[in-house]
């Protein structure tokens, strides 16, 4: 459960990245690997610290204040373009 504390922290995130990103987007933040697994996202944090880091598949990443933060929907269209194959 989070804290009442971390809950006005996301409402924050959420709100900057809506400025950043028109529409509803789901965010995961690439320090949680438990929410990452859930998610269906299979690379490691590490491998997408390094993409977001050499710039590969920018559309993956948005970064709010000091945190950087996977969208989902980009991270599934990718997927389905079997990117990689």
């Amino acid at each position: 459960m989070r804290s009442p504390g971390s809950l006005r922290s996301l409402k924050k995130v959420e709100k900057n990245v809506s400025k950043k990103i028109p529409g509803s987007y789901t965010l995961l933040s690439l320090t949680d690997e438990k929410a990452l697994k859930e998610a269906g996202v299979v690379l490691s944090p590490w491998t997408l610290r390094q993409w977001r880091k050499t710039g590969k598949h920018p559309e993956l990443f948005v970064k709010v204040g000091r945190r950087v933060f996977l969208v989902l929907e980009n991270w599934q269209k990718l997927v389905e373009k079997g990117v990689g194959k």
